[in-house]
């Protein structure tokens, strides 16, 4: 029998087992608690690295999703001239903008 150890959870396993617990992140620990062998993670450290960079990639969306929304509701709330394709932030620069360019029709 082998004792082992992940993330704080120790259990005797037969010593046919242990392979298949070393492989699934355990490590071999001694009666004094020190570990003999570490825990192969090799498939798991990859999946989370790959987890990581994937999450990093969808938070630098989000943010572009954002600036791509605020620039949106920007145009959505200018003033877009009827006569051509100038667009502005209040009303009052329309009018003016149609009075001089457009001879206020």
């Amino acid at each position: 029998m082998k004792l082992v150890i992940r993330g704080g959870s120790e259990r005797t396993v037969p010593d046919e087992k242990l392979e298949e617990y070393l492989n699934m992140g355990y490590s071999e620990i001694d009666s004094k608690g020190n570990i003999i062998q570490k825990g192969r993670l090799k498939g798991q450290e990859r999946i989370s690295a790959e987890l990581a960079k994937a999450e990093r990639e969808a938070a630098a969306l989000c943010l572009e999703n954002e600036n791509l929304r605020a620039r949106l509701a920007k145009l959505e709330s200018s003033f877009k001239c009827p006569h051509c394709d100038k667009t502005y932030q209040t009303q009052q620069r329309l009018d003016a903008h149609i009075a001089e360019k457009h001879g206020g029709s």
